[in-house]
């Protein structure tokens, strides 16, 4: 049945996300706020002829078959989101996908923590389980309502998530990507971060902001008007509405500086 948003000529560095139901519409939706290219594949005719009426660059098909994935520009995505429910589709788009976009990042939602080691092995990048994030959520929950501080909790989720995360990568040595960093070099993580008109960087160079000094973290990149600089000289001046993208500690805040 091919039902479509029209040509897909123009795609390249976008998300691709397979499957249009609320994780993916949700994705979609602040995609489109952020300015962030997606094209998005469902099997469902339905909500393929919906979301076409509401004006998404859907297109109906089968992630897990190459033409579909040539159609949408797989190869020249930057991400690829994995939000089926349907475990063994999910298996069969991850292995075609790794092997269709070395290069593109790519995530997958799945339901249970069972499936991440497989997910992983076949060459997703991270995988997100509902059965951890939902364990998380209910624990923040009652800890908050038992008064427990809310940087302990923060702490608790970050030994929870890292302490999964660890022994996921564990089980699947051969998934390397950047995303590993976080194993590689321990207790680091990249952030991102908008500055603010009123942030106490805005003004200061790189070299004399203090992030280094005071926070240890280092910009590695900074986008200005939609505009990347990579590889930023110390000199560099950070101004208004530039994001920043940075490396430090796991456990740094950005909200705290910008």
């Amino acid at each position: 049945m091919p039902v479509s948003s029209g040509s897909t000529d123009g795609l390249s560095g976008h998300i691709l996300i397979v499957g249009f139901g609320v994780t993916g519409a949700n994705l979609a939706r602040t995609a489109r706020r952020c300015d962030i290219p997606y094209a998005v594949l469902d099997v469902n005719a339905a909500i393929v002829r919906d979301a076409l009426s509401a004006g998404e660059p859907i297109h109906y098909g089968d992630a897990s078959q190459e033409p579909i994935l040539r159609l949408v520009h797989a190869d020249r995505a930057r991400a690829i989101v994995v939000v089926i429910d349907d475990p063994a589709g999910a298996r069969r788009v991850v292995e075609l996908a790794r092997r269709f976009a070395p290069d593109a990042f790519i995530l997958v939602r799945s339901r249970y923590l069972r499936e991440v080691e497989t997910l992983l092995a076949l060459g997703a990048d991270e995988v997100i389980a509902d059965e951890l994030e939902v364990s998380i959520e209910v624990f923040s929950r009652v800890l908050a309502r038992m008064l427990v501080p809310r940087d302990d909790i923060k702490r608790l989720i970050a030994e929870v998530r890292g302490g999964w995360r660890q022994m996921a990568r564990s089980l699947s040595p051969e998934s390397t990507a950047v995303s590993d960093l976080r194993v590689a070099v321990p207790h680091l993580t990249t952030h991102s971060l908008r500055l603010a008109e009123q942030s106490p960087l805005v003004g200061h160079t790189i070299a004399s902001c203090g992030l280094r000094a005071e926070h240890n973290v280092t910009i590695l990149a900074i986008t200005r008007s939609g505009e990347p600089i990579t590889h930023p000289h110390g000199h560099t001046r950070l101004l208004a509405g530039d994001i920043l993208f940075v490396i430090g500690p796991e456990a740094w805040d950005p909200l705290s500086v910008r």
